[in-house]
């Protein structure tokens, strides 16, 4: 299942209304997170917009981070949260 929503607007004036896209699904290993993630971004470039394309991850989720590394995407921070931190990747 992809789960797409607006996140509200940060008080940081440098964070606008983001465009998000949560993907939940069960049949992890297969490749479909990649596939999906890769045509997220690529949807994201052909519509030119100067919003960054962020993926954030559990800090402990090691798939998800060679998926975020295939993609060409870096760590660049960390979010902290109650459940455990989350890394930040950027392109």
């Amino acid at each position: 299942m992809l789960t797409e929503f607006n996140l509200p607007p940060s008080t940081s004036k440098t964070h606008r209304k983001s465009r998000t896209a949560v993907l939940r699904w069960r049949p992890w290993g297969r490749g479909y997170a990649q596939e999906m993630a890769g045509a997220a971004i690529d949807r994201a470039d052909r519509a030119g917009t100067d919003r960054p394309v962020v993926i954030m991850t559990d800090r402990t989720n090691e798939p998800s981070q060679r998926v975020a590394r295939k993609l060409g995407f870096a760590v660049t921070g960390e979010l902290q949260r109650p459940e455990g931190p989350l890394l930040v990747w950027r392109r």
